[in-house]
Parts: structure tokens; C-alpha cells; sequence
């Protein structure tokens, strides 16, 4: 086990349900030999999720280095309150999709929560409070929103259903909740239904989201039932470790299934909501972004000196060869392209250390509130540990309602303080680059 900093759960009760892990592979031993793809199936033998905070994404998922489709999913309970996660989740450019479940959006406030670098495509209720779907996909993925092959019955079976235009097959991705309160045989029957029109056989396939249905209970036939459908249509569970976590209980609801060859399963231990995230990466074929790109560890240094040596060197070079006598316009601005970055790396950019203290991601978060929410963070991690002990948990609690408080007054501040600034003044109004930049923390 890794220790707490590389953000592994340490000694806490994580670890004692890690050890307590559902057994697929022994369970269907019947429904594994059968499958047609025995590579596949078996891993589910041998399955083993892992307990993660947030640090320890980075490392595990291959840093966002790796080839592999890499897929989050989370229950957020309203994304208005865990958009500020997500924002940083996304930020650290490991995951391609972002399933989300309980979004609670409307049509009001669904057009405030872009995030830069993703795509945001849901599915909002339209009768009922709360419920809702959505998923952040990477902006260099073309999708289709599948609306065609959607069987909606709110407050029953809630997919959204994306197809990712990926190469040399299409990926279908599923994001589906199932409300606690919906029938559980219609909803076996309405997914069996939905599973017939969708290509699971033929097409990489994932299915996230919160089923509401407790793999983890095995003195009923529920979950056995569950599985047993999802196997019959080769989709298998990659997360075999309890994903809602109280001092009380401990159930299995989030899930990944797939037909796809997996690794690195993964729970997300968060206080964003009462549901843990999940992750795992899929070996499909998905390619890297093409193109030149500056390493993030080095910066762009403007200055007079650094900019005389960029006209010196762009006015060396032979435009004729690199690109005008090319039949093919994107060759052409290919090595354009490529020839300018080269000469920004040699004449603008030198190499910089990044340091390690991380820096606030939000202008209205001070050095001191960020040392709050790291303080915060660990209260969080002390009363995982020390589930049994009250005390914890009560500190934890009201350091983290007092710190929402001022993280909230803080943030009202600022763009009170933003918008005073240009009232009155038409030579400052705010130009439609900032307002589009504040519009997604109106949130």
C-alpha cells in the first residue's frame, strides 16, 4: 500500500473494505467461461480497485501520458455545489470522459458550466427536481449525442448516450442512473431493451453511472440478476470496492462496465458529495493530439532581447521550401506551424522547475484560503481514518461549513468588486472575453 503522499488511503477502514472486495471472477465462473473474449473476462477474475485521494490520479493513470482511454465517473449531487472538483479534475488532463450523475440542472443555469479544454453535453429532467445526466468529453474528440437510441423514463432509467467518432472503431459511451425509488424489474426490462438497440458487440463499450443497486449485498438476487444481464451483453464491472462509504454502511452502487480490456480501477475518495468518484483506463486505440506542443514544464519568456532573436531567426528561414510549393494546404500549414514553434522553443522559452507547492486556480482564492482548504482536506482525511472517532468528524465539519462560507463571501467579492470597477465608466466596460470568463463561476 502507498503511503498518504501519494494520495492512497493510509490505515482506515478504506483498507479493510479494500481487502473485502467483491469476487466477480468467482461469483460467475459459468458467465466468464462462456464469453466469447476469455481475455477480457478474465480480469474480472482478478479484479483489484484501489482506494485513492485525489493526489494519487496523476501516478496511477500513467499521468496523462498514456495512449489509453481513461474515464471518470462521479455521483455529484448537484454539479452547481462540485463543479469547483470537476474543474479540477479536468485541469490535471488525465481523463478523456467524465461521466457525471445527479447533475440537477436546468436550462437556466446548464449553459454556465463550461470547462475550458471539454466539451459539455447532458441531459436535464424535465418534470421532476433533481436526477439529470451529463458528461465532459475532451474537446479534441468529435462526439454525437445519440438522442436517437435514448430510452428516457424519468425517475426510472436516465442515459444519456454519446458516440465517439475515434478510430479504427467508434466508442460508445453510456452515462445512465437508475433512481432509488424506480421499479427494479422495469428497470431490468427498459435496460435490456436499451442494451438490444445499442452495438455491444460490435463496438468498444462503457457504461457508467449509478445503478443504485448494491453489488455488494450478496443475500439478494438483485445485483446477481444485474450482472448476470450486463454479462450476457459482454459488459463487465471494473470497480469491485464500495463506492458510498458512511460511518454506517458501505454499498457498491458506482460502477464501470465494459467489453473493453481495462487497468488501473480506481475509487476517488472526495467530501464533494456521499458518492466516491471512479476511474479505470480502457485499452482502446485513441490517438495522441497531433501537432508540435510546448512541454508543460517550459515557459514562454518575453522579453526585448528574446524577441529580437525570434525576428532574427523567422527572418532565416526559407518560406519557399517549408510551405509554398506544397499541393496540400494542411502539409503546408503543418510545417508552418511546426517551424514556429521550433524556433518560440529555441529563442523564447527556457526551461522552468515547477514548483511542487500547488498555486490557487481561482483569482479570488488567497494563499491563506488555500492553505484553508489544504487544512481542510486533511480534517477530511483524519475523519476517514478515525471513522469510529466523533470528535474528528465534528471538527471536520465545521471547519469545512466555516471555510465554504468564506470561500463563498470571497467569491462574491470579487466580482462585485469586478463589475464596480466598470460601472459608470463606458471606457471600461467589460469586453465579451471577460464576461465569457466569468460566467461559468456565476454558477
Amino acid at each position: 500500500m502507498v503511503d498518504d503522499d501519494c494520495g492512497t488511503p493510509g490505515n482506515s477502514r478504506l483498507k479493510i473494505l479494500e481487502a473485502s472486495f467483491v469476487d466477480f471472477g468467482s461469483m460467475f465462473t459459468e458467465q466468464l467461461h462462456r464469453n466469447y473474449d476469455i481475455g477480457i473476462a478474465g480480469q474480472y477474475v482478478s479484479c483489484n480497485s484501489k482506494y485513492l485521494f485525489k493526489d494519487g490520479l496523476r501516478s496511477v493513470n500513467g499521468g496523462g501520458d498514456s495512449e489509453d482511454l481513461r474515464v471518470f465517473h462521479l455521483n455529484c449531487q448537484g454539479l452547481n455545489s462540485s463543479f469547483n472538483f470537476i474543474s479540477e479534475i479536468c485541469e490535471l488532463s488525465i481523463f478523456q470522459v467524465i461521466g457525471l450523475t445527479e447533475t440537477w440542472l436546468n436550462e437556466h443555469n446548464s449553459a454556465l458550466l463550461d470547462i475550458p479544454g471539454y466539451t459539455f453535453y447532458h441531459r436535464n429532467r424535465q418534470f421532476r427536481q433533481h436526477g439529470g445526466i451529463g458528461a465532459y468529453i475532451r474537446s479534441d474528440i468529435e462526439v454525437l449525442v445519440r438522442s436517437d437510441l435514448v430510452l428516457f423514463h424519468e425517475m426510472l432509467f436516465e442515459p444519456l448516450i454519446l458516440q465517439l467518432r475515434l478510430k479504427p472503431k467508434d466508442v460508445y459511451v453510456v452515462v445512465l442512473y437508475r433512481p432509488p425509488s424506480g421499479s427494479i424489474p422495469a428497470f431490468f426490462d427498459i435496460l435490456e431493451e436499451q442494451l438490444d438497440k445499442l452495438p455491444t458487440g460490435s463496438h468498444p463499450f462503457f457504461m457508467l453511472g449509478d445503478f443504485n443497486i448494491d453489488l455488494n449485498d450478496m443475500n439478494s438476487n438483485t445485483p446477481i440478476d444485474f450482472l448476470q444481464l450486463c454479462m450476457s451483453y459482454s459488459l463487465f464491472p471494473t470497480i469491485n470496492i464500495c463506492t458510498r462509504v458512511t460511518t454506517l454502511t458501505a454499498k457498491l452502487h458506482d460502477n464501470i462496465l465494459s467489453n473493453s480490456k481495462f487497468s488501473d480501477p480506481g475509487v476517488i475518495v472526495t467530501d464533494v458529495s456521499d458518492h466516491f468518484g471512479i476511474s479505470a483506463s480502457f485499452k482502446v486505440c485513441f490517438p495522441r493530439l497531433q501537432g508540435s506542443r510546448l512541454k508543460m514544464s517550459m515557459l514562454p519568456v518575453l522579453n526585448q532581447g528574446n524577441l529580437e532573436k525570434f525576428k532574427q531567426e523567422i527572418s532565416n528561414v526559407d518560406w519557399n521550401n517549408k510551405v509554398e510549393n506544397l499541393d496540400d494546404i494542411n502539409i503546408s500549414f503543418q510545417r508552418f506551424y511546426d517551424t514556429l514553434i521550433s524556433i518560440l522553443s529555441k529563442t523564447c522559452v527556457v526551461n522552468r522547475t515547477r514548483s511542487r507547492k500547488k498555486m490557487p486556480k481561482k483569482p479570488w482564492v488567497s494563499p491563506s484560503l488555500l492553505r484553508c482548504i489544504n487544512k481542510k482536506d486533511q480534517l477530511y482525511r483524519d475523519s476517514i481514518r478515525n471513522e469510529n472517532d466523533p470528535v474528528c468528524t465534528r471538527i471536520y465539519k465545521n471547519y469545512r461549513n466555516a471555510l465554504n462560507k468564506l470561500l463563498r463571501n470571497a467569491k462574491k467579492k470579487y466580482f462585485v468588486n469586478k463589475f464596480t470597477e466598470t460601472c459608470g465608466n463606458p471606457a471600461k466596460t467589460l469586453p465579451d472575453r471577460l464576461v465569457q470568463s466569468i460566467l461559468p463561476y456565476l454558477a
